[in-house]
């Protein structure tokens, strides 16, 4: 270990805004809207009052929906391989890496996906999502991550720790490692320790991008952003909705003018009602009225909320319905011009990303082994059938 002057929790200048645009995904997805972030507090709003009405109304959640949906269509079948399923971190099965990858690139917009090797020497795929990779170039990725340790006072209270992973091209050109703790106000890192193959360094960063277009290292906006933030429009609304129906919507008694005296003088205190009880009788133009609202305020928010769900749908039906039916071959060639299906760049990013980390894998395990992603969805479209020529009588 060795103390380092440089700091490894350096953000990248495009980090913060793209991290804004991912953590807006996830929330949506998680369901961790109800918070000021997303729903602002009502004016002179106390914290009870402020949990009350953010928990009256329900979360629609369209977009774990589209996330489900999008996973569902790209991997209908599963992933096929050429050799034996490679190992992938932790307990994870190869066709749940794929799953995993397809949501985190969905609510991320990229990911890194890497070869790494355990303590006992044998490689394993691992990845990581944005939100993790906080400064990058074309020599070195910076990952940052969190995991459990025992306190020194007590074994049993565990303690969460910042970490960062550094993976980078050392001067000679090869692919290396590090790992960064903080240790007080200090950073100190681990000796760089280089990935091999049989015993030889591997030149060039080994590391490859996956985004929902290309692998490419460009800040894309997540496919489901525009779902999630409608979402988190709706969400809102049903807040000011549900909190109008709860204090408005209710009718509430009111008595206007005073209580009329019986024969000894005397003025009930209390008014009862029900059919069984004594009538109260008030003085000249008074009385008991219910104060109801009319609903034209609500009535506007609820269209609202009508909007946005149609518009949550259309959202989420472009990014998993395929295109289909029955198109002329000029129609087949323009659209392909005009553009490319979310699914299918989707799939050939990804399906690349895992072949270029599966020929290192391969090469160090010494069995080739390739992946094939579903491209089920794709229909190729048919062509309308020609006219036939009607035939013309003849005398």
């Amino acid at each position: 270990m060795a103390i380092q002057k440089l700091d490894p929790s350096t953000r990248h200048p495009f980090y913060k805004d793209h991290a804004t645009k991912v953590r807006t995904c996830y929330d949506a997805f998680n369901g961790a809207v109800r918070t000021p972030e997303y729903v602002k507090p009502l004016s002179e709003q106390d914290q009870p009052g402020y949990e009350a009405y953010v928990s009256r109304p329900f979360y629609l959640n369209a977009t774990e929906r589209t996330v489900q949906g999008l996973i569902g269509t790209l991997l209908r079948t599963p992933p096929e391989l050429s050799g034996p399923e490679p190992r992938v971190e932790g307990s994870l099965s190869f066709d749940a890496l794929v799953q995993d990858q397809v949501m985190d690139v969905s609510l991320g917009g990229r990911i890194l996906i890497t070869v790494d090797v355990e303590e006992d020497g044998l490689p394993y795929l691992t990845y990581y999502p944005s939100q993790n990779i906080i400064n990058w170039s074309d020599d070195f990725v910076m990952l940052e991550s969190n995991r459990l340790v025992s306190s020194e006072q007590n074994p049993y209270d565990l303690i969460e720790e910042t970490y960062w992973k550094e993976l980078f091209i050392d001067e000679a050109g090869f692919h290396a490692a590090r790992y960064w703790t903080k240790d007080g106000n200090n950073f100190v890192s681990t000796d760089p320790v280089r990935l091999t193959v049989r015993g030889a360094p591997v030149p060039g960063l080994q590391v490859w991008w996956v985004t929902p277009y290309d692998n490419t290292a460009i800040l894309y906006s997540p496919p489901v952003r525009s779902v999630a933030e409608l979402n988190v429009a709706h969400f809102r609304l049903s807040c000011d909705h549900y909190n109008g129906l709860h204090f408005l919507a209710v009718p509430t008694l009111f008595a206007q003018g005073d209580l009329q005296p019986d024969a000894m003088g005397n003025v009930t205190q209390k008014v009862v009602l029900g059919s069984t009880t004594q009538a109260a009788y008030f003085t000249a133009g008074g009385g008991l009225q219910f104060a109801e609202f009319s609903g034209s305020g609500l009535g506007a928010i609820a269209e609202e909320k009508s909007r946005i769900e149609e518009l949550l749908t259309q959202y989420g039906a472009r990014l998993i319905s395929p295109k289909a039916g029955v198109e002329t071959a000029e129609a087949v060639r323009l659209r392909a011009v005009a553009e490319t299906s979310i699914l299918e760049t989707f799939t050939t990013a990804l399906e690349t990303g895992l072949n270029a980390a599966l020929e290192l894998y391969s090469l160090m395990v010494g069995t080739p082994i390739q992946v094939t992603l579903n491209r089920e969805f794709i229909e190729a479209p048919e062509e309308q059938p020609q006219a036939q020529p009607t035939a013309t009588a003849t005398a």
